[in-house]
């Protein structure tokens, strides 16, 4: 009994240092989009909104390699910033000194490219932190639809100090446009009221009779295209949905 009490501080001394010098993560190491979700209920054309790709739960990190795309006919590319090394950036990944191998935006393509690693002396990276943010505008909101638009991760690789692979798993994201109410006088669904609408209802005012060949035009539907329809349209001229 004395001889394990005598060696019980040497014991608690060494496994404190074996945390010190190789901690070990919470959870499984994840790559993944943050916010996961993004959403509009109203007409977002012209918004900006920023997402996060961080590296999550990550233990002797010492290189990344990751492509990451979005939808060019919803979102426009805006800017990004790159959070290494984390000597810089508080809430960043990797340590000095730092080789940036790629960092290539292709708006065309609506993908963009990073690669970087440490260099000896810097220690391996522990823990958690944003690779990169990027800021979009949605160019397209569509009127008739939900759009639901991936922010894919499409490739990560995570790689230690020994050049190993790090397993990980990956989380992308979703930007959700969901369909806009429809404005009663846009009759041609084409995102505008305007003359067009005020033309279909013309061509068809009077009827029945002879039977409506155009049924657009009885906006409310009460089986004559009559004055009331005429200012239906002319109520809500010159509004987008």
């Amino acid at each position: 009994m004395k001889t394990v009490q005598a060696i019980l501080p040497a014991i608690l001394i060494f496994l404190s240092l074996v945390v010190t010098i190789n901690p070990v993560s919470s959870g499984a190491t994840v790559v993944k989009v943050d916010p996961p979700l993004v959403e509009y209920h109203t007409n977002a054309t012209g918004q900006q909104f920023t997402v996060a790709i961080k590296i999550v739960d990550v233990t002797n990190l010492y290189g990344f390699d990751i492509k990451f795309r979005w939808n060019t006919t919803f979102l426009d590319y805006v800017s990004n910033s790159i959070h290494v090394p984390r000597d810089t950036y508080p809430d960043g990944v990797l340590w000095n000194p730092i080789i940036p191998i790629q960092n290539e935006v292709n708006t065309t393509a609506g993908t963009y490219w990073i690669a970087y690693t440490s260099r000896w002396p810097a220690p391996s990276f522990n823990g958690s932190g944003t690779v990169f943010t990027m800021t979009f505008t949605v160019k397209y909101h569509p009127p008739q639809s939900t759009a639901n638009i991936k922010l894919e991760l499409y490739e990560t690789n995570l790689a230690d100090i020994g050049a190993n692979p790090i397993p990980h798993a990956v989380e992308h994201g979703t930007v959700v446009l969901y369909a806009l109410p429809t404005n009663p006088g846009d009759i041609n669904h084409d995102g505008v009221v305007n003359i067009v609408d005020i033309v279909i209802v013309a061509l068809e005012f009077g009827r029945p009779p002879p039977p409506i060949v155009d049924l657009r035009a009885d906006v409310n539907k009460d089986g004559i295209v009559n004055i009331i329809d005429i200012v239906i349209v002319a109520v809500h001229f010159g509004e987008t949905s």
